[in-house]
């Protein structure tokens, strides 16, 4: 089995295309129960069927889209539950990746990335400026970071098991209107997010100090916390 990509790694053609269609899906544009025309996906992305087909099926592995017996691909219906049960997962299997990191030890070329990393970070959420570039550039930071992780653990299944459970993004309130990734992202504040780098120094911490016990806790309290805080925020704004 080969090493699962991550965010680490630049994208195949089939990966770019399988980033459209699901950015496409996850804002929302194809409701729960639509069908999935080949032809027409491939039209919309000027690229043949082949690498379209091959996205749909590592959507389907992903749990966003289905396929169905004489109709082909479908978007899959998701609701909050099945947002908690990817988060709880996380938590399990990226607990388990960092565990793993402390017991084997650092390398020099994860220290350097996880370092720059850190400086970048801080530079972008405590800069004058905060908008949606400086947002989703935090976004990328944030996913690096966690991604190092995993690539030093080096076990594949986890990997791919970590990458597939962050692409089920969609919550839905009580009319169950799907909410897009831009709309998602804002439920995060800046100050959560300069909490959640705090957290990031504290894993790193304890993945240099070989502390796998707490490497392990400190990653699962991280993941429960941005859950927690996502949740807050969302249900203050549809109160709001």
């Amino acid at each position: 089995m080969g090493r699962v990509r991550t965010t680490l790694d630049k994208p195949t053609r089939t990966q770019e295309v399988t980033q459209a269609i699901r950015r496409i899906i996850v804002e929302g544009e194809f409701a729960p129960g639509m069908r999935l025309q080949e032809q027409m996906l491939a039209d919309r992305l000027q690229v043949s069927r082949t690498p379209v087909h091959e996205s749909l099926k590592t959507l389907a592995d992903e749990g966003l889209v289905a396929y169905e017996p004489h109709c082909g691909f479908v978007v899959r219906s998701l609701d909050a539950s099945d947002v908690m049960h990817a988060f709880d997962m996380r938590m399990v299997l990226e607990g388990h990746a960092a565990r793993t990191v402390a017991l084997k030890g650092l390398d020099g070329a994860t220290v350097e990335l996880i370092e720059r990393n850190f400086v970048r970070s801080e530079q972008v959420l405590y800069g004058k400026v905060w908008n949606d570039a400086r947002q989703d550039e935090w976004f990328h930071l944030n996913w690096q970071f966690h991604d190092a992780i995993l690539a030093r653990a080096a076990n594949p299944f986890l990997t791919r098991s970590v990458v597939q459970l962050r692409h089920i993004p969609r919550i839905y309130d009580q009319t169950h209107r799907v909410h897009s990734r831009a709309e998602l992202a804002r439920l995060y504040r800046r100050e959560q997010s300069q909490k959640a780098l705090e957290h990031h120094r504290a894993i790193f911490q304890a993945l240099a100090n070989q502390q796998p016990e707490r490497a392990e806790f400190l990653l699962r309290d991280h993941i429960f916390v941005n859950r927690e805080e996502m949740i807050r925020n969302f249900e203050e704004r549809g109160a709001g």
